[in-house]
């Protein structure tokens, strides 16, 4: 078969373009594999320490002088971080902790997390290292963020004044950890003193209802397996399960830790020994310091609850409280617009302190109709909810009552209004608002609450 010039031609300059394209795609896939090299490189990489911002503190000597740090070759060997997030700038015992961690491990890397540079300067011991996770303009992303310095299978969260006296109890826990396989145990946690001085709950966290409640966990011989811990203790996870967290160092961190992991069902070990020593306790040595420490605490639980969407808190002995609940605070939510308020796009229920406020308001109305001899009665989504809920519907925010339009006279409230607004109604709804006392609005029969 004769091949003619053109079909020749082309032939040639197919396989031309298959030749390019194959030396294209080998071109891409080296530069894709030398990117990802780099991109390894760079969790390893040396980030400099600056004092504007987020980025990491070695200590070299007494003086903690600010240097290069490296995550690679810092005891590589050993398993765990200690990471010691809870302290307070004005009095802490970080030096102390590290110092104790060091002399029993000295291949054990530690790590000091704070929100901001501490002042005064924190004076750690060789090896010991301080991030900060504020950002700063003239670091990299990856200087603040925890998850690039933690390069260990495990990481051992202590609280400030803690000790260790025995190295091996370090590899108990992580036994312990490893033996609960791939369940839902995610934690090992230790007591710090005695086993009194931590309290093994269940926490049971509804964000569509915005609360979180505590409850006693039942004690074994063999440890309490639960899902919170609080009070004085040392937990053990694994650094994956940490960092999966939407914000693993979170402060208080026990709450924030033990609220997102309850929500993806996992579930914390408590030992009953060992108990790790503390000679540092109580912590602060005035009572000015632990007022300024309590009242932190409350300040950064507030900011947390408020974060997570938790308004209410059931705590272990029945109390309650409650966060952007007040009448300082500002409303729930703004106004609504197409009968829907923002939060049932966020697949919430109505916040319990305006469901709360809502029922005040109800019992309000109807004491001054009862008083007046005016007649009432439940109407619409208020009369559904007290057949199905015996309540106001959890995602509803008022309250409909129907009164009728010739007992109008017989209450103050009701008699001032204008009579032009009343002619030709049968009847009068009367709307009880979440957080607010409305005065009542005149509708034809099966006319919606005037908004």
């Amino acid at each position: 078969m004769r091949i003619s010039f053109c079909q020749g031609l082309l032939t040639a300059a197919i396989v031309l373009n298959l030749l390019i394209l194959y030396y294209v795609s080998r071109a891409q896939q080296q530069m894709m594999e030398k990117r990802n090299e780099l991109g390894r490189g760079s969790r390893r990489a040396v980030l400099p320490a600056s004092g504007l911002g987020g980025g990491l503190v070695v200590a070299g000597g007494a003086g903690g002088d600010r240097g290069l740090v490296g995550v690679e070759g810092h005891g590589r060997s050993a398993r765990v971080t200690v990471l010691l997030r809870e302290f307070e700038n004005f009095e802490n015992f970080v030096g102390d902790v590290a110092n104790s961690f060091l002399r029993q491990r000295a291949d054990l890397p530690f790590l000091a997390v704070a929100d901001v540079p501490p002042y005064p300067p924190l004076v750690l011991p060789e090896g010991a290292r301080l991030l900060v996770l504020s950002p700063s303009p003239d670091q990299p992303p990856q200087a603040h963020r925890p998850e690039f310095h933690v390069q260990t299978e495990f990481v051992f969260l202590v609280p400030d004044g803690v000790e260790l006296e025995q190295p091996r109890v370090i590899e108990r826990l992580i036994k312990e950890l490893e033996g609960e396989g791939g369940g839902p145990v995610r934690m090992v946690a230790a007591p710090v003193l005695v086993r009194s001085a931590v309290q093994c709950l269940h926490l049971r966290v509804n964000l569509r209802e915005w609360t979180a409640t505590y409850s006693p966990a039942a004690s074994g011989s063999s440890g309490s397996v639960c899902t919170a811990l609080q009070g004085d203790a040392v937990v053990l996870m694994r650094t994956e399960d940490l960092f999966n967290l939407s914000v693993p160092l979170a402060r208080p961190l026990f709450p924030a830790l033990f609220i997102q992991t309850a929500l993806r069902g996992w579930k914390v070990k408590l030992l009953e020994s060992p108990c790790f020593s503390a000679t540092h306790r109580p912590l602060f040595s005035s009572a000015h310091n632990q007022w300024k420490a309590d009242t932190r605490m409350k300040e950064a639980t507030s900011k947390l609850m408020k974060s997570f969407g938790v308004k209410r808190l059931l705590l272990p002995d029945g109390k309650e409280q409650w966060f952007g609940c007040s009448k300082e605070t500002a409303r729930c939510f703004g106004t609504v617009q197409d009968d829907t308020p923002d939060y049932l796009y966020l697949e919430r229920w109505t916040p319990p302190c305006c469901l709360r406020a809502l029922r005040e308001t109800t019992k309000y109305v109807i004491n001054i109709l009862e008083s007046s001899g005016v007649r009432y009665w439940l109407e619409g989504g208020s009369l559904l909810g007290a057949v199905r809920h015996q309540d106001i519907i959890p995602w509803d925010y008022d309250v409909d009552l129907g009164i009728y339009l010739e007992d109008v006279p017989n209450c103050d409230h009701l008699k001032n209004l204008d009579s032009g607004l009343l002619g030709g109604c049968e009847r009068l709804r009367v709307g009880a608002r979440c957080g607010r006392r409305l005065l009542p609005s005149p509708v034809q029969r099966g006319q919606p609450l005037a908004r």
